[in-house]
């Protein structure tokens, strides 16, 4: 499943939603509504296509290492790790349990990124 396919696919989930449709276009991070109440998953697409998602409240630590450019994600049955640019603002989101899904960008594109958006461009899962 190439790039184009699997953002074809999140528009097909998020359309008729209120999902930001801008966030997923530019940088592949879709976020909950700030008044949303229900249940919160956050959805992981790695460049292959594979997806998972993990429940929040199973989140019980992150960190944010600026000079390799990564966020470590400690779930109480998954280790995510995220590689990217600009990953700062992306940190203090999840601190918030912001984003519904994170899609992993091939790296040929990162420099297409604009301003301070995050972009991630490899995500790890450890079990």
């Amino acid at each position: 499943m190439n790039d184009d396919e699997i953002k074809r696919k999140l528009h097909e989930y998020t359309s008729g939603s209120s999902a930001k449709q801008n966030d997923a276009e530019d940088n592949g991070i879709v976020k909950f509504d700030k008044d949303y109440t229900g249940v919160k998953n956050v959805c992981f697409v790695m460049l292959d296509g594979k997806h998972i998602f993990l429940n929040y409240s199973y989140l019980v630590a992150g960190e944010f290492f600026p000079e390799e450019s990564k966020i470590t994600l400690h779930f109480t049955t998954h280790v995510i790790i995220l590689h990217g640019r600009n990953l700062e603002n992306l940190y203090h989101d999840l601190m918030q349990h912001l984003p519904k899904v994170i899609i992993a960008t091939d790296e040929r594109y990162s420099g297409i990124s604009q301003g301070n958006n995050p972009m991630v461009i490899k995500i790890l899962v450890n079990v």
